[in-house]
């Protein structure tokens, strides 16, 4: 069946806020279209832009390639520029299987050293934000705090998703 969902926007740009992405990095939250959910230049989701208005912008093949995966539900890994601060900057997106979302990550390539061992210490460190924000997200969504039954075995389910892909 038909499963609704009503989530506060807000709870959920606190949530990706919080994922740890290491010293330097930061996620963001595209919608099934592209849209900005979530992402630290807050015009971005406020005027409800997409991540093709940006690349548009800013004449940036890789924010194309990347929302064009996004929108895919594919896995994307691109190498662009900053608008905020001109630096070179490597964006990585996963796919969140429950709403046809993705969720990315942005590294400045300056402060990330690309020694097999730390980038894939840091591909896990994406992973795992995706797991947990998963996690969270089936939490929400279910109403964890007053979950009936069925409730409970969504979460175990969509977490157990979440950990399976991962």
């Amino acid at each position: 069946g038909l499963v609704r969902v009503n989530l506060a926007m807000e709870d959920i740009r606190k949530l990706v806020a919080s994922l740890s992405f290491g010293s330097t990095g930061y996620g963001f939250l595209l919608s099934a279209k592209g849209v900005y959910l979530a992402d630290p230049v807050e015009d971005y989701v406020y005027q409800q832009r997409t991540i093709f208005d940006i690349a548009k912008e800013r004449g940036d093949n890789a924010r194309q390639r990347l929302g064009e995966k996004a929108l895919a539900g594919q896995s994307a890994e691109e190498e662009t520029t900053s608008g905020v601060t001109g630096q070179g900057i490597w964006i990585f997106s996963e796919p969140v299987p429950v709403s046809g979302w993705s969720l990315g990550a942005v590294f400045l390539k300056e402060e990330v050293t690309l020694e097999p061992r730390d980038l894939r210490r840091g591909l896990i460190r994406i992973a795992c934000g995706v797991m947990t924000f998963v996690f969270l997200l089936a939490l929400l969504m279910f109403h964890a705090e007053r979950a009936t039954l069925r409730g409970l075995w969504r979460i175990a389910e969509t977490s157990a998703i979440a950990l399976i892909a991962g």
